[in-house]
């Protein structure tokens, strides 16, 4: 799989870039209820203005699913990839997730949902803190449940979630908790 992005700030040229990646993968079965696939490879990030670090490095995402039965299922997700940022003049930061679901069916199309996240994010260059210089890595994770409900056409549902979000960050005027309650339509295509 090779993928393109261009890079493009309307407000702030100096951060527009283009971005190249390869990588190669697996999808299949291991047992009847155990599915998977893995992606590794490489991405090159590079950025017109010199003054911005690029990225050169090891991407890579991947999930398991296992069907608990026919109304349950728990899906272990990760990834290792760069994001955008606008932080402190920087342009990236590199994030590495994991993600834990359960999802149990609990009526014919009503769904319950739990969720847990965590990632570390390490920061592209140096920051400034006081008298100090730091590269910033924070710790964020997020705990959530939801109900789901499908509507007959099982192209739009509506749901509600709450959750918790929090993160650790080794500049600590950057580190919060927060409570969401969320409800929204969804379409799947």
């Amino acid at each position: 799989e090779y993928g393109y992005k261009v890079i493009n700030y309307f407000d702030d040229d100096a951060r527009d870039g283009n971005a190249h990646q390869a990588s190669l993968g697996l999808r299949g079965h291991w047992t009847e209820r155990l599915s998977y696939q893995a992606w590794g490879g490489f991405q090159g990030r590079e950025y017109d203005n010199n003054a911005y670090a690029d990225f050169y490095g090891f991407v890579a995402r991947g999930a398991l699913r296992y069907v608990l039965s026919e109304v349950s299922d728990i899906v272990i997700k990760g990834d290792r990839s760069p994001q955008e940022s606008t932080f402190g003049g920087q342009n990236f930061y590199t994030r590495n997730r994991a993600e834990l679901v359960w999802t149990h069916q609990i009526a014919e199309r009503w769904s319950f949902r739990a969720r847990e996240v965590i990632q570390l994010n390490r920061y592209s260059a140096e920051t400034a803190q006081g008298s100090e210089l730091k590269t910033r890595e924070d710790v964020a994770w997020e705990s959530s449940v939801g109900l789901e409900y499908k509507m007959p056409n099982d192209l739009i549902s509506i749901f509600g979630d709450y959750k918790y979000r929090a993160r650790e960050s080794n500049l600590d005027f950057l580190s919060y908790d927060d409570q969401v309650i969320s409800a929204g339509v969804r379409a799947n295509f």
